[in-house]
């Protein structure tokens, strides 16, 4: 493959679906959630085989960046860029394209989220593949959608247009959809041709460029004025200051949506976000009674449960349907219904000033 092929780690999130495991100071990417590795080790152990690790960047922010670079020696400190502070999917991509035009102006962006599943690494390959070779048609903006397997209201969809080789491996997007209700999740699923919306996508880092400097001039504006700034000694107040007033704006509503230069490659991978502690009934086998169980558990009448105890014995009696997780400084009892709003927990939790659990 081309020398100037990089991958873009996005690892910058706390995945609050996931308290109480999930902390500030041990964020979702580097939980062992599925088997032993990290997601974030799994992630990079996922793209070994087409990326050598000097091509890999991470994006992350400043509280993150230390534990990173612990979790992962193997990556050169320098290749994991800290954002001042958090502003979206739309300005980390901008740090990283601007530090790759500054080292390789034929570079190419795979742009990957720490924290995801995918079962099928080599059809995952494939279709990087396939992107990258796309990407010698055009300025294209390729992002991997995900042929659905049920109605999912937790995700975006993206509605496929013609093709684009004649192959129907390939389209255009004809358009971003906002995460549906049920009633429209299962609509979209019985007509077909539309996809989840994965956040993976493939493109030159120039492209991506110059789609900030036409959708989102602000931000390119600063991103150039911090680029200026990159050799003088007083970057990283530069950057603080430019970070301060940026607008926060993902990738997708912001560029995405609005460039009629997007195409999308439906992607059978087995891939999960593993966005709530629900999502591991899609990528784990259920046992007994249709239980989830990490750890140890002795249960009567208990079913369709999910429970995590690394140390403690869980014994439950008479109850379903309930996610029960225990760690060392805290207890959650949820139903898997409203497993969506643990997020909410913990914006309470930081309004209450009870940091000490975040």
């Amino acid at each position: 493959m081309n020398k100037s092929i990089y991958a873009v780690i996005l690892a910058g999130g706390h995945g609050t679906r996931f308290w109480p495991r999930s902390r500030k100071k041990r964020p979702k990417q580097l939980l062992d959630i599925i088997g032993s590795e990290s997601m974030l080790q799994l992630t990079l152990a996922r793209i070994e085989p087409l990326i050598p690790l000097e091509h890999i960047l991470i994006v992350t922010n400043q509280d993150q960046a230390p534990l990173i670079r612990d979790h992962l020696p193997q990556i050169d400190p320098r290749n994991i860029l800290a954002e001042p502070a958090g502003r979206n999917t739309a300005p980390a991509l901008a740090l990283a394209a601007m530090h790759l035009l500054e080292s390789d102006p034929d570079s190419i962006m795979i742009v990957l989220t720490a924290d995801h599943l995918i079962q099928k690494q080599s059809a995952f390959i494939k279709l990087l593949k396939k992107g990258i070779n796309t990407t010698d048609k055009g300025d294209y903006l390729i992002t991997l959608g995900i042929k659905p397997t049920f109605p999912e209201t937790g995700y975006g969809y993206i509605q496929m247009g013609d093709s684009f080789d004649g192959s129907n491996s390939c389209f255009w997007v004809r358009r971003y959809v906002e995460k549906p209700d049920i009633k429209t999740a299962e609509k979209y699923l019985k007509e077909g041709g539309y996809l989840w919306n994965s956040g993976m996508f493939i493109w030159k880092a120039r492209t991506f460029w110059n789609a900030l400097e036409r959708f989102l001039p602000s931000i390119h504006l600063a991103f150039s004025q911090l680029k200026n700034a990159s050799a003088r000694p007083d970057f990283s107040q530069t950057a603080d200051r430019i970070y301060k007033d940026l607008e926060s704006i993902s990738v997708d509503y912001g560029i995405m949506e609005k460039s009629d230069q997007v195409l999308v490659i439906p992607a059978e991978i087995g891939w999960s976000d593993v966005g709530s502690w629900t999502a591991l009934e899609q990528i784990m086998e259920k046992g007994e009674n249709g239980n989830i169980i990490l750890g140890r558990h002795l249960g009567i009448d208990s079913k369709n449960i999910i429970a995590y105890s690394r140390k403690k014995l869980l014994a439950t009696i008479g109850i379903q349907d309930l996610i029960i997780v225990e760690t060392e400084d805290a207890l959650l009892v949820c139903h898997k219904d409203r497993a969506q709003e643990i997020k909410n927990l913990v914006n309470l939790l930081e309004q209450k000033g009870m940091e000490e659990y975040l």
